[in-house]
This record gives structure tokens, sequence and C-alpha cells, in this order.
């Protein structure tokens, strides 16, 4: 009878997620009950040297009109992103993402000011509901954005309340800093190290220029936590120094989203999973179209054993970006490792190592799995990509970078993980000079 109940968690785990709509993206959802739902498509622009100014109009009118009302339902940035440099038909759009309503348009340069056409089509029938020309300096952005919204919510049949107004962000006061978060944005949805670093780099600018901008320093606090969190860099530092700029970020904004965000990843990766949760629930407050703080809520949540509530988040991920972005993906593979689904786990996992050759992660869970199911050529080909991104990775090391491992693997599969990963060719604490830098 044991042995019959052993046999058949794994399936009975796999109806679970499946019932909580936890275990893959959802296909042609459908979109909400009440109030808007809406889609920001990537701005086009003529100029390949000039993306970088799409992505951060795209990404602050997305966040602007979520913040705009809790009646409107808003698509991530990241799902929209995957359309990058395609055209697709709003109605097929609008079926995919379940959203009735897709804005898009193009930016154009001339020196400090933009150019900014936008358009808002109902995606079942693909009519114009309205169009319209603005332009601006860089620096008057913001008042742009919150024209658009206006209008956006009005054609839709919402009015903007002016109380909500001061929901969306300060802007930037310079140039130069405009651009920088700009192309900081661009450079982070690159997801190689080299990229982060440039990234870093352009956030710290911005600070340079704008020492009161607060989302700056979120997102420059979020490169520490990721280039921690990836293995790409082992310095314990790296979470004091995130903790500090998101703070002073908070600090400057207590509605800073990303601020709040980054504090709960860090407390996250420190194993304070109620203040992960406290942290990512003000993010969310703040930002609540942007997908990461609800799945590292999920994480959190997953972490203090709250299971029920973790799926909630995971699936509210999920329906913000139903085209899930690398690290949801590899959140969809160890649900499904927990729900015994291995060839389903492993193909999520496969897509993003073929996507990404920087991520270390995915390759540490490749690796001990094909070590303990006998492929033993191409485990050892995984961790010797490990070692080429970063050579201070050990065994030990890359068992304790996977968050919530022993509530991911079976209790057997989590006691062989530094044995496996050894045995495919990553080095022991015990191998290296020193032990880890």
């Amino acid at each position: 009878m044991t042995r019959m109940w052993w046999d058949f968690r794994p399936y009975l785990r796999g109806l679970v997620i499946d019932a909580l709509g936890i275990s893959k993206p959802p296909k042609n959802p459908a979109p909400p009950d009440k109030g808007p739902s809406i889609v920001v498509l990537p701005f086009a622009t003529a100029s390949t040297d000039d993306e970088y100014l799409t992505d951060g109009v795209t990404q602050d009118l997305t966040n602007s009109i979520a913040r705009s009302s809790n009646a409107v339902f808003v698509i991530s940035a990241d799902s929209a992103f995957s359309l990058k440099g395609t055209k697709p038909d709003p109605t097929r759009i609008g079926t995919e993402l379940g959203v009735r309503y897709i804005l898009r348009g193009s930016v154009a340069r001339s020196e400090d000011r933009l150019g900014i056409d936008a358009e808002l089509i109902e995606a079942a029938p693909g009519t114009t509901l309205w169009s319209a020309s603005f332009e601006c300096g860089l620096t008057d952005m913001h008042a742009v954005q919150v024209e658009i919204v206006e209008r956006i919510l009005g054609a839709v049949g919402f009015e903007l309340e002016s109380a909500e107004l001061d929901r969306l962000t300060r802007p930037p006061n310079s140039i130069r800093s405009v651009e920088a978060v700009w192309r900081g944005y661009y450079h982070m949805r690159q997801l190689h190290h080299k990229d982060l670093l440039a990234a870093r780099a352009l956030f710290q600018g911005a600070i340079d220029d704008d020492p009161e901008l607060a989302s700056a320093y979120g997102l420059l606090a979020g490169t520490y936590t990721q280039e921690h969190t990836q293995g790409w860099s082992l310095d314990d530092s790296h979470l004091d120094r995130a903790w500090e700029l998101a703070s002073r970020g908070v600090e400057l904004d207590p509605d800073s989203g990303v601020g709040h965000g980054i504090l709960g990843v860090v407390q996250l990766v420190r194993g304070n999973w109620r203040e992960a949760v406290k942290h990512e629930d003000r993010s969310i407050a703040a930002d609540p179209c942007i997908t990461w703080p609800h799945a590292m809520r999920g994480v959190a949540l997953t972490m203090g054993h709250q299971r029920l509530e973790a799926s909630r988040s995971i699936r509210r991920a999920l329906r913000l970006d139903p085209f899930p972005p690398h690290g949801l993906l590899m959140a969809l593979a160890y649900i499904n490792i927990g729900a015994g689904r291995k060839t389903e786990a492993y193909e999520l996992l496969e897509k993003v190592r073929r996507e990404n050759d920087d991520n270390i992660l995915v390759r540490i869970g490749l690796a001990a799995y094909h070590q303990r199911e006998g492929d033993k050529k191409y485990a050892h080909e995984l961790t010797q990509q490990i070692l080429r991104i970063n050579p201070d990775i050990t065994a030990e090391i890359a068992k304790e970078l996977i968050p919530s491992l022993d509530r991911i693997h079976p209790q057997s599969d989590v006691v062989r993980y530094v044995d496996d990963l050894a045995a495919a060719g990553l080095p022991r604490n015990a191998d290296k000079v020193g032990g880890p830098r």
C-alpha cells in the first residue's frame, strides 16, 4: 500500500498544479470580466541606435497605465517585449494575451526632443479607437505619459482621478539621467553578465546626474542582487550593497516598487521569507503589472510552506506574462519537477539554456539531472559551461544557488545533489586552494 501511494503521489500533485493553473503558461486566456485590459506593444523606431528609446517609452507607459487605476489589467512589459520587431495581428495578440485593447506606436528622436505616435486599438475587431501624435523634450516625457494614460482610459470608459496622478513616479530631471535609465532598461533585458555590468554603470550615472531619482537606486540595487543570485559573482558584499541602495530608493520614495522588490529579494536570499513577502507586497501595490515581484513572493511563500498562497502568486505572474521570461520558465520547470513531470520540466530548462549562454542556474539543474540519469557526457559539458561562466563555482556553491532546493526535489535527490554535480565535473570546496573567493 505504501508503495502504491509513492507511485501515485507525483501524479496527484500534477493534478493539483494543473487545477491551480501553475504548471504552464496560460494558452489564450480570457480577458478579465471586469475593467479594461491592455498590452503596450514595443514602440517602433526607424533607427537601431535609438532602440533603447522604444524600451524606455514602452516600459514607462506600461507602468504608468498599471499605476493609474486598480480597475485596469495591464500585461507585463516582459511579454510585450517578446513581440519586439514583429507586426502582430491585433486580433491574434488580443486572443493570445487575453486583452481587449492594444496600445502601439513609434518613437523618433531629434536631438533632445521626442516625437511619439500612439494608437489605441480594440483587439477583437481590430479597429482604432484613437490615435494621436505628441512632441516633447526627454525630461517632459512624464507629462506626455499622463496625457496618453488619460486618453486611453477615457476611450475605454474610465476617468483618471487626480489623486491617481500622484502615483506616477517622479520623472528624472536631467536629459542624461533619462537616457541612462532607458539605456539601462535595454541592457538589463539582455540577461547577460556583460550587459548587467553596462546597466550598472548607466544606473550609477543616472544617480550621479540626479541624486534624488529613487527608481535609479532600486534599479542599481537590482544589478547587485541579479549578479549574486545568478552566480556571476560570489562576492557576499553584493547583498549588503543592494540593501543599502534599495533602502535609499525607498527613503526617497516610500512607494518605489523596484526598491521594495529588491529589498524583498535580499530578504529572500537571506532566508527571511516573511519580510520578503512584506516587501514584495509593497512592490506589487506600487507596480502591479511587473512580473518578478509576484514570482519572488511565490518563492518566499513556498519557503514558508504557504503553498496555496504561493500558487496564487505564480498564477498571477503567469497571467501578467503569458509569454514568460526565463526566470518564470525556470520556476515552472521546478514546479513540474515537484509534480514528478521531469520530461516537461527539463524541456523548459533546455529552452532557457539554448536561449541564454550566460545562465548558470539552468545549467546546474540540468547537469545534476543528466548525471543522475546516466548521460554523463552531457552533464560534463554543462559543468564545463558553468566553469567558463564563473571558474569559482563549486558543487557546494552550485547547490546553494538553487532557491528552496529541498522544497523542489525529493529529499533523496537533495542529499545526492552535490555528489552528482561533483561527479559531473564541478570541483568541491575542498578541492579549491583556500576555498571559494
